[in-house]
């Protein structure tokens, strides 16, 4: 098709609406790069394809997207054997939590659908190990290695035994004498 026909069809509005509804980054990207099929076999793969999704989400409703973000930066980073911090983790566990649901929703599509679908794989254990070594807020847990939970348990016997000290030396009779008030205060 070209483009004169594709104005007149006012296909990139068309495209821009939906595109505004996707959900997803990746989904907003390709829809941007679609464009109508011209051959009438490629036109009922699709219309194909559109009835089984539509009745999926009649069935079932809006397929569960929740937790879906762009991780490829993360996955070339890990690939090239860099690091990825724990923000990054937890975007990944998100979008594993959402391919298996994606997938256990995708069950009951039509055949055509679900061929596609069939990509979708549970990666349990990566995601359960993600849960195990990062909390909600992105922090790496004490548990996450036995040397980290060994190092923490050490800074915190440290910090403890310096507040133990600094009470003992502000409460002490000489320091009281140049102290206005035997406070320790912690900062930073």
């Amino acid at each position: 098709m070209n483009e004169k026909s594709l104005r007149v069809l006012e296909w990139p509005k068309i495209r821009a609406q939906v595109a505004e509804r996707a959900s997803f980054s990746l989904g907003k990207a390709m829809v941007q790069e679609l464009t109508p099929a011209t051959d009438l076999e490629s036109v009922q793969e699709r219309l194909t394809l559109t009835s089984e999704a539509l009745a999926l989400v009649w069935k079932h409703g809006d397929p569960p997207m929740g937790g879906a973000s762009d991780v490829r930066p993360a996955v070339e980073r890990a690939k090239l054997g860099g690091i990825i911090d724990e923000n990054q983790l937890l975007s990944i566990h998100g979008l594993l939590y959402c391919t298996d649901r994606l997938g256990r929703y995708m069950q009951s599509a039509g055949p055509n659908l679900k061929e596609i679908s069939s990509g979708l794989t549970s990666l349990h254990s990566l995601s359960d190990e993600i849960v195990r070594c990062i909390d909600e807020e992105g922090t790496v847990r004490d548990h996450a290695t036995p040397e980290l939970a060994r190092i923490r348990q050490k800074q915190r016997t440290l910090a403890n035994r310096i507040r133990d000290r600094l009470d003992a030396l502000i409460h002490s009779a000489s320091a009281q004498k140049m102290l206005q008030d035997p406070i320790v205060t912690l900062r930073g």
